[in-house]
């Protein structure tokens, strides 16, 4: 077994994954770097198990949640993290795009979605091509499709009971539906898959 983390993360921090056509799989996973120095790193595996070396995905966090990785076809690899970077930014949800080799990342603009709460992300791609992704935060639960911060987010949080955690998205390769899924410890809470 090899360990492609550092050793210094707590034990709710999470790794997003992606494979590529080629059969690479790509981790991207948070580092924590510093007191108010956090870090999006990301790390391929090839089929043959053998894990690459590191590359950074982000950097110069102040605060950052648990980070995903989808495989765009007109681009490469995309990374969605929650994050804030400083005392003049606001909180929202960031991405990153790199090669499928994901070698080298370049940031997308300032956000691709102006949540005040960002959290732990969850993201896929539709069978559209646009990729979507989903956070939530004890009373904030949001999908967000494409990168444009402009684009109004979907609240699904329709109840007043807390809370929701750790959503993620998949798109289903034979109906086209993309489900969004979600923890949830809210009394009487039931709702826990939905599609869009």
């Amino acid at each position: 077994m090899t360990r492609i983390t550092d050793t210094n993360l707590r034990n709710i921090d999470e790794v997003g994954l992606a494979r590529t056509s080629d059969g690479v799989l790509h981790v991207v996973w948070p580092a924590d770097v510093g007191p108010l120095d956090k870090a999006v790193m990301h790390t391929a595996i090839p089929p043959d198990g053998t894990a690459g070396t590191a590359t950074t995905v982000a950097t110069g966090l102040h605060s950052l949640g648990n980070p995903d990785v989808v495989v765009e076809a007109s681009v490469g690899l995309r990374a969605f993290f929650g994050a804030t970077t400083g005392a003049n930014e606001t909180d929202g949800i960031r991405t990153a795009t790199a090669g499928s080799d994901g070698a080298s990342w370049t940031a997308q603009g300032p956000r691709a979605s102006n949540s005040k709460q960002p959290d732990d992300v969850g993201a896929a791609v539709t069978s559209s091509g646009t990729p979507i992704f989903a956070w939530a935060i004890s009373f904030s639960f949001y999908v967000h499709s494409g990168i444009n911060s402009a684009t109004a987010d979907l609240d699904l949080r329709e109840e007043t009971e807390c809370c929701d955690y750790d959503p993620d998205l998949a798109t289903d390769a034979t109906s086209g539906e993309t489900f969004v899924a979600w923890y949830s410890n809210a009394d009487g809470e039931r709702r826990n898959v939905g599609s869009a």
